[in-house]
């Protein structure tokens, strides 16, 4: 079980606004005592957990704030009665939804489909749906 010290400097260290010579002095120890909570199993256990549940609450406020931010530029685009500010509502609208122009690649693949063989596609889309699902997480 951890004692209020170590739960203290878990706090503190997910927060992210003192460094561990800081976290150590205001929880009563020295440094190297800090170093050596982090190498405990529980210690580390503990911080994994709340460093994923704050990772979790950011990501729900900057999605709270997402879809506020994306209510204003409609908003913008459909009723302000100046020009350049609903065309540029717009575009930004445009560009967070269906990509910016300017970053669309055209790639040109003069490979011929007859001479690649399963393997290496099944490679390919595998690497693909890897990379999918670390973007969405």
């Amino acid at each position: 079980m951890l004692d209020e010290r170590k739960l203290k400097a878990i706090e503190l260290l997910v927060e992210g606004k003192l460094n561990r010579t800081e976290i150590a002095k205001e929880v009563g120890v020295t440094r190297p005592t800090l170093y050596n909570w982090e190498k405990e199993e529980e210690y580390s256990q503990e911080y994994d957990r709340l460093l994923h549940y704050k990772k979790l609450s950011v990501r729900r406020e900057v999605s709270r704030d997402t879809k506020a931010f994306f209510e204003n530029l409609k908003k913008i685009s459909e009723s302000s009665t100046n020009d350049n500010a609903r065309v540029k509502a717009t575009q930004l609208l445009l560009a967070y939804t269906e990509g910016n122009p300017e970053n669309i690649l055209n790639i040109k693949d003069d490979r011929s489909n007859d001479n690649v063989s399963t393997d290496v596609l099944d490679k390919e889309e595998e690497e693909w749906t890897a990379s999918k699902l670390s973007e969405d997480q």
